[in-house]
């Protein structure tokens, strides 16, 4: 992360936060900006199984997190793509997952609890959508899979997506933004 001057600096309360890859993130308690890994900023995907859920970030443009998921290294500014299981319906035999929309992280992670439908997250952040589509009518995610390079296996992609955040190299995000893009331009 680059900070401006060193007035900027003095004003910040940080945290400093290793990840797994050993990379460190400064974090300040006010708006994160980007997070960057050798200057390149972060996207990352939010996966989403449940119909109410996917309604809910789609309309509020927010995303909630269970206590588990570990949100550290969400920054604003952060580019994100929204992804809905095959089983958001509750019928993986005819439904098939699907990108919904593309946008970025507008307002840090705040730990405050927040309705989602019937549950109640401990934590939540802002969403800008510069691109979606409705719930249940989004781009099919499984022809895309061939072009993804964060899916190492092709053959099972469905693995590579069971955890809420998963982080996306930059080209690969490109991919999303294509398809959905086209879908929209499609439509129209």
């Amino acid at each position: 992360m680059r900070v401006r001057g060193a007035k900027h600096v003095h004003n910040l309360a940080r945290e400093l936060h290793a990840c797994r890859d050993g990379r460190e993130i400064a974090r300040d308690h006010g708006e994160l900006e980007a997070t960057t890994v050798d200057g390149i900023s972060m996207a990352w995907m939010f996966v989403i199984g449940e119909a109410e859920a996917l309604d809910w970030v789609l309309t509020e443009e927010r995303m909630a997190f269970r206590a588990h998921v570990k949100t550290v290294e969400l920054a604003v500014g952060d580019r994100v793509a929204i992804y809905a299981s095959r089983g958001t319906w509750h019928n993986p035999t005819r439904d098939r997952a699907q990108l919904a929309a593309i946008g970025s992280i507008s307002r840090s992670v705040a730990e405050k609890e927040i309705a989602v439908g019937s549950e109640t997250m401990p934590a939540w952040c802002e969403l800008s959508f510069s691109m979606k589509l409705p719930s249940r009518d989004g781009v099919e995610f499984a022809p895309l899979v061939p072009r993804l390079s964060f899916i190492t296996k092709k053959e099972s992609w469905g693995t590579a997506l069971r955890r809420t955040i998963v982080r996306l190299p930059e080209r690969d995000l490109a991919v999303l933004e294509k398809a959905l893009a086209a879908e929209i331009k499609r439509r129209s």
